[in-house]
C-alpha cells in the first residue's frame, strides 16, 4: 500500500511539472504572437495615414483606384493584427479569473 500513494504521489508531482511547463510555453508563445502584432500594427498605420491623406486631398493628381486598393488593404491588415491584440487581451483576462 505505500508504494502505490508513494508511486501515485510521485505521478501526481510530474503531472504538475509538466502543467507548468506547457504554461509557460504557452505563455512565451502568447508573448511573441503579442510582439509581432505590435510589430506589424506600427508600420501599418504609418502607411495609412499617409494614404489616407492622399485621398481626401488629391484625388486628381494620383491614381486614386490604385491608392485606394492599397488603402483599404492595409486598413484591412490593420484590423487583423488589431483582432489578434483583442483576442490575446481577451485571453489573457480570462486567465486572470
Amino acid at each position: 500500500m505505500g508504494i502505490y500513494r508513494h508511486r501515485i504521489k510521485y505521478e501526481v508531482e510530474i503531472a504538475k511539472i509538466k502543467a507548468g511547463q506547457e504554461a509557460a510555453l504557452n505563455e512565451k508563445k502568447i508573448s511573441f504572437f503579442t510582439n509581432v502584432s505590435h510589430e506589424f500594427r506600427i508600420p501599418l498605420t504609418l502607411i495609412i495615414n499617409p494614404i489616407k491623406e492622399l485621398l481626401e486631398e488629391k484625388k486628381e493628381a494620383i491614381s486614386y483606384r490604385d491608392l485606394h486598393v492599397t488603402y483599404r488593404n492595409a486598413r484591412k491588415l490593420l484590423s487583423l493584427v488589431d483582432q489578434l491584440l483583442l483576442f490575446r487581451k481577451s485571453d489573457s483576462e480570462k486567465d486572470k479569473r
